[in-house]
């Protein structure tokens, strides 16, 4: 009987003090591995079951080494996962049903010098072998609750933030972000309603997005599908821009335009063969109307833009800016000059070619 009291009593000894936070630092160690970055578990809990929940709180993801900041990279309050106890087992790996997301803190960052936080170094997987099909998402859901980021980036004069989080619409899941802040030296708001997270890579299935942005004096739409957004695989959108002067759109389409009246264009926005067109174009710069196609290609030291427009009533005063002039009715130039005495702004033109 002795014997047996011996690891009975060893048994409540483990239970009394056993802790799921001794695997903390293995499981920050496989995530560190697989992201690159340093990352720690503040505190782990598992309710073990069918359905297994773990509940991981405080995941710290760091800069990296060569970036100095206060803020880590991203914080998360309470992170949840719900796994497949059974098929775990079996396939003696985590099979991870859904995974939610409460209180995400992101601090990404730009520096004049280039550098970043946010671009990840992964391990490189071996490809699959020709014929292997496609692999589901490795989680069926996504919530996300009560989160924020904070982007700095210095080439581009932006900072601004966005709360985000996840919804169901109409049973169909969609992400939420809402933006403040500052872009190109303008204040920047804007709200951008997307699709499932989980289908952003999905290349069968579109991804819907609806977005209103404020820059400044400038406002825009966009509204329509997405296909596999982060390899830039097509889009069929519809995009609307409005303003008081077209050389303001520079900031956000990277493309120098003269200077212009007040305006409103709209068109379809399409993705392809490397190349971003704005096709059936139709708008009004002043009082010219607008119609055509414009095309641009990204991939050169600068890009090309290639347009192709047309008008039923041309008002020379609204185009004044495209020969170096001042749009609108300005004061007359000497001598009865037809063309505008200003100087053409060259650098402007020299950042693409047009």
């Amino acid at each position: 009987m002795i014997w047996l009291g011996v690891p009975v009593v060893a048994l409540v000894g483990f239970a009394l003090v056993f802790s799921w936070n001794w695997f903390t630092p293995f499981i920050a160690g496989q995530a560190t591995a697989l992201l690159g970055r340093d990352v720690t578990i503040g505190s782990m809990h598992v309710a073990p079951g069918r359905v297994t929940v773990v509940t991981l709180r405080n995941v710290r993801v760091e800069n990296p080494p060569d970036f100095a900041a206060e803020a880590p990279f991203a914080v998360i309050d309470t992170l949840v996962l719900r796994l497949d106890g059974m098929a775990s087992l079996r396939g003696r790996t985590a099979v991870i049903n859904d995974v939610e997301v409460d209180g995400a803190v992101i601090e990404a960052a730009s520096l004049a010098d280039n550098r970043n936080n946010y671009g990840f170094t992964r391990p490189a997987a071996a490809p699959p072998p020709e014929g292997t099909p496609a692999t589901a998402p490795p989680f069926r859901t996504l919530v996300i609750r009560n989160s924020r980021a904070h982007v700095a980036h210095a080439g581009l004069r932006a900072d601004f933030q966005g709360d985000f989080a996840t919804r169901e619409q109409e049973g169909r899941p969609q992400v939420v972000l809402n933006l403040r802040g500052t872009y190109a030296g303008q204040p920047l708001t804007g709200e951008i309603i997307g699709g499932s997270i989980l289908d952003f890579q999905n290349a069968e299935r579109p991804w819907p997005i609806d977005a209103v942005i404020q820059n400044g004096p400038t406002s825009g739409r966009l509204v329509g599908n997405l296909r596999n957004p982060l390899a830039l695989d097509g889009a069929d959108v519809r995009l609307e821009l409005a303003g008081p002067d077209m050389s303001l759109l520079r900031a956000l389409t990277g493309i120098p335009i003269p200077r212009t009246p007040r305006y409103r264009v709209a068109g379809k926005l399409d993705y392809g063969d490397d190349r971003f067109r704005f096709t059936d174009i139709v708008g009004q710069v002043g009082s010219t109307d607008l119609s055509g196609t414009l095309t641009v290609d990204p991939r050169g030291a600068k890009p090309d833009v290639t347009a192709d427009l047309q008008s039923r009533r041309v008002d020379m005063a609204d185009l004044a800016g495209f020969i170096g002039g001042t749009p609108g009715r300005g004061t007359p130039e000497p001598d009865n000059r037809t063309i505008p005495s200003q100087e053409l702004n060259i650098p402007a033109f020299q950042a693409a070619n047009v």
